[in-house]
């Protein structure tokens, strides 16, 4: 860790340190988007850390960046609690987008059906997942009316 300012992560454990010592957390954040960028094969174990410290969805960043690594796990319990926080995200597109990429392009054996169970009608995570959801016949008979 440098200044106020900035902050450089040694290894990956050094992120929780950061978030010990900064009040600005998006600091912390953009350091570890550095390290990422010369260590992938962190993402995975990234991705837990960020779900346990910071809003479950912000993970869903560092999930998407290890869906090729081998450590991926479409069952792990944080990738699915980081999926189901973006569906009661009402202002970030990006978040649900990022959840329907790992839903259906990554795991689309194991995690279609969680999320039509959680999925609310009249959200904007409706709108975004209601038509791929629909086509693996996923939806409710009174979901379907209302997903067009």
């Amino acid at each position: 860790m440098k200044d106020n300012n900035n902050a450089v992560l040694e290894k990956l454990s050094d992120f929780s340190l950061c978030q010990q010592h900064r009040t600005d957390q998006s600091i912390c954040l953009k350091a570890l988007d550095v390290w990422l960028k010369e260590n992938p094969n962190d993402s995975w174990n990234a991705a837990k850390i960020v779900r346990i410290n910071f809003k479950d969805h912000l993970a869903l960043k560092y999930f998407k960046k290890a869906e090729n690594t081998t450590r991926f796990n479409c069952l792990d319990q944080d990738l699915k609690k980081s999926i189901l926080s973006a569906l009661n995200v009402q202002n970030d597109d990006n978040v649900l987008l990022l959840a329907k990429s790992l839903v259906f392009n990554k795991c689309i054996n194991s995690l279609p059906e969680l999320v039509s169970n959680k999925l609310k009608p009249g959200t904007k995570a409706y709108k975004i997942f209601c038509k791929d959801l629909n086509k693996k016949n996923l939806l409710k008979q009174s979901q379907k009316l209302k997903c067009r």
